[in-house]
């Protein structure tokens, strides 16, 4: 049985000097959260499902915790949107997603 269960998301930001700020995550296109944190080059921003995301160097050191104030919507059996938003600067900046949910493992075509 599947369980409704919290959204894990992890952004990592590549690019030449990249940087992006103004992001905003919206899940399903009904839940919008604005993330008060500029993103540089290397670095990954991870939400657990909590009321916060945690900021990481290209080390996977932690540079600090952002308080969102809000938890993403619990993720039913079903398909889901994910969309991430931001204002970029520097060379090919690139955010790359990656979500983790509990179960068994299902192949995504591309």
């Amino acid at each position: 049985a599947f369980e409704p269960q919290p959204l894990h998301l992890r952004l990592h930001l590549t690019g030449e000097d990249a940087t992006a700020k103004d992001l905003t995550v919206e899940v399903d296109r009904f839940f919008r959260v604005a993330v008060p944190v500029t993103l540089k080059k290397g670095q990954s921003l991870v939400w657990d499902g909590s009321e916060r995301m945690v900021l990481y160097d290209e080390k996977g050191l932690k540079l600090e915790t952002v308080e969102i104030g809000r938890r993403p919507p619990l993720l039913q059996r079903g398909k889901h949107s994910v969309g991430v938003d931001a204002r970029f600067a520097g060379g090919d900046p690139v955010i790359k997603g990656t979500v983790k949910i509990k179960g068994a493992v299902e192949a995504i075509a591309r």
